[in-house]
Protein backbone atom coordinates (compact mmCIF):
# COMPACT_ATOMS: atom_id res chain seq x y z
CA UNK A 1 0.00 0.00 0.00
CA UNK A 2 3.01 2.30 0.34
CA UNK A 3 2.72 3.31 -3.34
CA UNK A 4 -1.06 3.77 -3.26
CA UNK A 5 -2.78 7.13 -3.59
CA UNK A 6 -6.25 7.38 -2.07
CA UNK A 7 -8.63 9.77 -3.82
CA UNK A 8 -11.44 11.35 -1.81
CA UNK A 9 -13.84 13.18 -4.15
CA UNK A 10 -16.93 13.16 -1.89
CA UNK A 11 -17.98 14.32 1.55
CA UNK A 12 -18.19 10.74 2.80
CA UNK A 13 -18.40 7.37 1.11
CA UNK A 14 -21.32 6.31 -1.06
CA UNK A 15 -24.41 8.04 -2.35
CA UNK A 16 -26.74 7.78 0.64
CA UNK A 17 -27.83 10.34 3.20
CA UNK A 18 -25.01 12.31 4.79
CA UNK A 19 -25.01 10.42 8.11
CA UNK A 20 -24.23 6.95 6.62
CA UNK A 21 -21.69 8.49 4.23
CA UNK A 22 -19.81 10.09 7.11
CA UNK A 23 -20.05 6.93 9.20
CA UNK A 24 -18.41 4.95 6.39
CA UNK A 25 -15.61 7.45 5.76
CA UNK A 26 -14.93 7.58 9.50
CA UNK A 27 -14.66 3.77 9.63
CA UNK A 28 -12.48 3.74 6.52
CA UNK A 29 -9.92 6.08 8.09
CA UNK A 30 -10.05 4.10 11.36
CA UNK A 31 -9.20 0.92 9.43
CA UNK A 32 -6.50 2.71 7.45
CA UNK A 33 -4.86 3.78 10.71
CA UNK A 34 -4.81 0.16 11.91
CA UNK A 35 -2.90 -0.89 8.80
CA UNK A 36 0.88 -1.24 9.11
CA UNK A 37 1.47 0.15 5.62
CA UNK A 38 0.20 3.65 4.93
CA UNK A 39 -0.65 5.05 1.49
CA UNK A 40 1.79 7.39 -0.25
CA UNK A 41 -0.85 10.13 -0.30
CA UNK A 42 -4.48 10.93 0.34
CA UNK A 43 -5.86 13.49 -2.13
CA UNK A 44 -9.05 15.40 -1.39
CA UNK A 45 -10.90 17.23 -4.17
CA UNK A 46 -14.34 18.62 -5.06
CA UNK A 47 -16.72 17.84 -2.15
CA UNK A 48 -14.02 15.78 -0.40
CA UNK A 49 -12.17 18.98 0.47
CA UNK A 50 -14.79 19.58 3.18
CA UNK A 51 -13.29 16.64 5.09
CA UNK A 52 -10.04 18.53 5.70
CA UNK A 53 -11.72 21.72 6.99
CA UNK A 54 -12.24 22.72 10.61
CA UNK A 55 -15.07 20.75 12.16
CA UNK A 56 -14.58 17.74 9.89
CA UNK A 57 -15.88 14.44 11.30
CA UNK A 58 -12.56 12.79 10.34
CA UNK A 59 -10.20 15.58 11.46
CA UNK A 60 -8.72 13.55 14.30
CA UNK A 61 -8.09 10.51 12.09
CA UNK A 62 -6.40 12.71 9.49
CA UNK A 63 -4.15 14.30 12.13
CA UNK A 64 -3.19 10.87 13.40
CA UNK A 65 -2.59 9.61 9.87
CA UNK A 66 -0.35 12.60 9.19
CA UNK A 67 1.65 12.05 12.39
CA UNK A 68 2.10 8.33 11.63
CA UNK A 69 3.25 9.15 8.11
CA UNK A 70 6.12 11.30 9.32
CA UNK A 71 7.41 9.10 12.15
Amino acid sequence: MKDAVILVPNYGIGKADEKPQLFLVNKYFDLLLQNESLPAAVCFYTEGVKLVCDGSPVAEQLRTLESKRYV
